[in-house]
């Protein structure tokens, strides 16, 4: 059975545009044969949206 390993290759803080989400969608879906994941999380402390680039790697 195969594995995959998500790997962070990016991380950034940003401040809270909502358009942020339609991009982070449209990347998702344009890179996902690519194995690349983008996601969005918001901080705890400012709440800033966090953005996350991951490489999935089969194993």
């Amino acid at each position: 059975m195969e594995t995959t390993e998500r790997v962070t290759i990016a991380n950034v803080d940003l401040p809270n545009p909502v358009e942020l989400y339609m991009v982070v969608d449209f990347l998702n879906h344009t890179l996902k044969d690519w194995n690349l994941l983008f996601g969005l999380s918001k901080g705890e402390e400012e709440g800033d949206l966090q953005l996350i680039v991951y490489e999935e790697k089969q194993q």
